[in-house]
């Protein structure tokens, strides 16, 4: 489940505007990049390309996702940490989102959070993303 939260920046002193809105995103791998290497105990994974297909009501969050990140996964922990750059391609709105992202991941459940600006018809908006690869109740 996504949880996406979405506000308009109007000035420093002005209150933004707050949507809630949820999506669910559909992970598509399509580059695996460079070639894994072990530092220690930590494998490393750079460039990994995935073009997502997020379905949502909302039609700033329904389309498509495409991340370039990098990945570091401890052997002796399990532990991840995944980051990298997102450019969201909304299907009706003609604008894109241009953010960062990054992922943590421990015991079998994972969370990640992303910031990014919008362009086009998006310019001025600002997405605010937190990511569960399970609901977050999950006591895992």
């Amino acid at each position: 489940m996504l949880i996406f939260l979405m506000s308009i920046t109007i000035g420093v002193n002005a209150k933004a505007n707050i949507t809630e809105l949820t999506a669910v995103e559909y992970d598509c791998l399509v580059d695996m990049g460079m070639e894994p290497r072990m530092d220690g105990n930590i494998l490393q994974i750079r460039d990994i390309v995935h073009v997502n297909v997020d379905v949502s009501n909302a039609p700033e969050l329904d389309g498509l996702n495409k991340t370039i990140a990098d990945a570091e996964f401890n052997s002796m922990t399990g532990g991840a940490i995944i980051r990298g750059t997102l450019s969201f391609q909304p299907n009706t709105i003609d604008g894109t989102w241009e953010g960062t992202w990054v992922f943590v991941g421990t015991k079998g459940k994972g969370v990640a959070q992303a910031v990014a600006q919008g362009t086009g018809e998006l310019a001025g908006k600002k997405l605010f993303l937190k990511l569960y690869d399970a609901e977050p109740d999950d006591p895992r």
